[in-house]
């Protein structure tokens, strides 16, 4: 019973983050700088786009610039 449970059970995650300290460092002082003109504040959509084209991250998906 115990090995039916504990199947699917990891250790580590299949894939490493690619965020790390530093990355999440900047991505938080991008959304806490001035938002592009035009814009109010900083959206998630607008964030993503930022973080490809400053070559912080290569791909980023918007779930992953939520969460961090």
């Amino acid at each position: 019973m115990d090995q039916t449970l504990r199947y699917r059970r990891r250790d580590e995650p299949a894939r490493p983050s690619p965020i790390t300290g530093e990355v999440e460092a900047r991505i938080i002082a991008l959304a806490c700088s001035e938002p592009p003109k035009g814009y109010a504040r900083w959206t998630i959509r607008l964030l993503t786009r930022r973080v490809i084209e400053l070559n912080i991250l290569e791909s980023v998906g918007r779930e992953t610039i939520r969460t961090t």
